[in-house]
């Protein structure tokens, strides 16, 4: 599973857009790439960010802007081997396996 450092479980912000989302990779070393989510309360996605390398990140929210008191939950997925199919005469990339860390953010 991928480290998270910040923002910490429970953070409380005045804006969505000065949160900078950092974690640590995944130290087994079977990670092959790293998803960032981030939802409302209710799971529905906010914004996605595909990194383009798997080194510790530091990433800067670039999604929607969101107002009012909410909960948001950001989630890093960490993704295994890749394995590519070809469904319908359409290719496909397939990560197997996947482990996650989330965490809560509020904002007033």
């Amino acid at each position: 599973k991928p480290i998270l450092n910040s923002p910490d479980n429970g953070t409380t912000v005045a804006n969505l857009s000065d949160v900078v989302f950092t974690w640590e990779p995944d130290l087994s070393g079977s990670t092959m790439a790293y998803r960032l989510l981030v939802f409302d309360r209710n799971y529905n996605i906010i914004w996605i960010y595909n990194p383009a390398s798997n080194e510790a990140l530091s990433v800067p929210y670039g999604g929607p802007d969101i107002t009012g008191q909410q909960q948001i939950i950001w989630r890093v997925d960490a993704k295994g081997q890749t394995l590519d199919m070809t469904v319908n005469e359409t290719d496909f990339t397939i990560y197997s396996g996947s482990e996650s860390n989330e965490r809560v953010i509020y904002i007033r």
